[in-house]
């Protein structure tokens, strides 16, 4: 006979330890502060290092930092909202009826952090695809090469990232890999766009 809640993708939450609440309380008020806190602690940095640098070198950091940032708040949304939804729900089918499911606090909350960090950082792949293109660090023709090494790397990434299970890991790795070119084609636009990028290293005078 089915259970009750087995048509909920979430499980009933239990905790196993006296100390949990404790312990869950302070873990959930670190890292809200320190997503919190982050945004203003990239402001005080850039108003530190503003002063040395050029106002084209001003404007691109100032774009690097909003589009970085924006990105991996992104990354969090939707690690929170749409990956780990699907871990509980793909999670499901491999339990019996009969079987009581049931998640540790602690477990879950590490794991909802874990979802929207590991989430938020591969957003950032296209970020750091344009900076290696913009910069001449990687060419075109190298990439070109290198795409089923990379491809190959998502997997890699998605197998560390994950729990062992082959359909978790196409999960993680197709959408990382769709960033990539994503971050690649982006930056073949804005090269095309931009007609000298030495202006960006350029003084102001």
């Amino acid at each position: 006979m089915p259970l009750e809640y087995a048509s909920f993708s979430m499980p009933p939450l239990v905790s196993l330890s006296v100390i949990d609440g404790i312990y869950v309380t302070f873990e959930l008020s670190f890292y809200v502060s320190l997503v919190c806190c982050f945004p203003l602690f990239i402001g005080h940095l850039l108003k530190f290092l503003m002063p040395a640098l050029h106002a084209k070198e001003r404007m691109f950091l100032r774009f690097m930092s909003v589009c970085g940032g924006g990105l991996f708040f992104l990354g969090l949304c939707v690690g929170w909202g749409v990956a780990l939804p699907l871990l509980f729900q793909y999670a499901q089918f491999f339990f019996p009826e009969d079987v009581m499911w049931l998640i540790d606090l602690r477990q879950y909350v590490s794991l909802f952090w874990c979802a929207g960090i590991y989430v938020g950082l591969a957003f950032e792949l296209p970020l750091l695809v344009f900076l290696l293109s913009y910069f001449d660090l990687v060419h075109s023709s190298v990439v070109a090469r290198c795409r089923p090494y990379v491809f190959v790397a998502c997997f890699v990434c998605g197998m560390l990232m994950t729990p062992p299970d082959m359909f978790l890991q196409i999960l993680f790795a197709v959408p990382m890999y769709a960033l990539f070119e994503l971050g690649w084609v982006l930056s073949a636009i804005l090269r095309w766009m931009l007609v000298d990028k030495s202006l960006l290293l350029e003084s102001n005078d």
